[in-house]
């Protein structure tokens, strides 16, 4: 039996870099989707270690949109073609362990499904982005900000506007929404029921696409699908602030570090260089 990490990446190694090589590889496989926006080259050390894979299927990656789904679905599919695989827990590449790894084994092997998850009632704010039409996955439809002259249209890139009017004649497919943070832990059997939706279930996936912000409500509902809306076992397994600037806060000294609950096995956002993540690992990681 093994966990499987998996890791949306962009351009943070350090963590990656101080953490990975300390994982049993009998405890742990990890697997990287790297933005295809972003280079390759500054996560080769990581290669070199047997339980990383890199996901070969590389999305463009766009905040708030699909494709995060999507990049997230790609790093699922590559960690359950191993069948001793039983959990697979989701990431930021900017996230480090709260603790050290034959302990954060051992918890995430004893629990079910990790992840903050709450009903959406017809008219809050998080139904409205599942309930409306969205389309953030292009770089001149991105809520984030661009230089102007990266937001030209090419050739194509208005299909989806048709797509939409397709949609919307038909409406979105009738489901109870949930909504969480972002990060979680699946068993398999859940794991298998999202993907298993996202390649059978056309009209779901389409709804989806064209919502807002997706990555916080799919993977929940597709979760309380599978489980008759039963509560998880236990909370989100990722720590961050959002009560204090930047949102959400770096960590960058040991003084920041607050006393983590059992349910807080990573922490997020760490900053990348100086001497604080050396002195992070050997006083949280090197039990």
């Amino acid at each position: 039996m093994s966990v499987a990490i998996m890791v949306l990446a962009h351009s943070c190694t350090s963590a990656l870099e101080r953490y990975v090589p300390l994982l049993d590889p009998e405890q742990f496989e990890v697997y990287l989707h790297v933005d295809r926006k972003a280079a390759l080259d500054g996560y080769a050390p990581l290669s070199q270690s047997r339980n990383v894979s890199f996901v070969p299927d590389r999305r463009s990656v766009f905040w708030g949109g699909f494709s995060m789904v999507q990049a997230t679905l790609s790093l699922l599919r590559c960690a359950l073609q191993r069948p001793e695989n039983t959990h697979f827990l989701l990431v930021s590449d900017d996230a480090i362990p709260t603790l050290p790894g034959n302990d954060l084994y051992r918890r995430i092997s004893s629990a079910g499904i990790r992840m903050t998850s709450h009903v959406c009632l017809p008219g809050s704010e998080p139904h409205a982005r599942y309930a409306n039409y969205f389309h953030f996955d292009s770089s001149f439809t991105t809520p984030r900000w661009l230089p102007a002259e990266s937001r030209y249209i090419d050739e194509g890139s208005l299909a989806f506007v048709n797509e939409i009017q397709v949609l919307r004649r038909r409406g979105k497919f009738p489901v109870r929404i949930f909504a969480g943070p972002q990060w979680w832990c699946l068993p398999r059997d859940i794991a298998e029921f999202c993907l298993e939706q996202y390649d059978n279930n056309d009209w779901l996936i389409e709804s989806f696409r064209f919502s807002a912000i997706p990555d916080e409500i799919y993977f929940h509902t597709l979760a309380a699908m599978h489980s008759g809306a039963a509560q998880p076992s236990e909370p989100c397994p990722v720590y961050a602030d959002f009560s204090r600037e930047p949102k959400p806060y770096v960590f960058g000294a040991l003084e920041d570090i607050p006393a983590f609950g059992d349910s807080t096995l990573f922490l997020r956002k760490v900053k990348q260089d100086g001497p604080f993540l050396d002195l992070y690992t050997e006083k949280f990681l090197r039990g």
